[in-house]
């Protein structure tokens, strides 16, 4: 199986790769960076998850699953 994670980042990669593995015996796990579409800091629930959608899409294709993760502030 196949997931790619639309980031570079280590610990995004790392938490995705574990999170599988968790279901699936067979894991590679790929990290690509790529831009979110959104602010560098997302300031509320809506544009983070706009973020994260973005990042999955622009990473979905030739893989079994593509992860998307975004982080972001905002009030609760």
């Amino acid at each position: 199986m196949i997931v790619r994670v639309g980031s570079a980042n280590p610990v995004k990669i790392r938490a995705t790769r574990r999170a599988f593995q968790m279901f699936f015996k067979n894991v590679k796990v790929h990290g690509m960076g790529v831009k979110s579409r959104v602010s560098a800091h997302p300031k509320s629930l809506p544009e983070t998850m706009r973020g994260a959608l973005a990042r999955a899409a622009r990473v979905s294709g030739g893989c079994d699953y593509a992860v998307g993760i975004e982080a972001g502030f905002m009030k609760v």
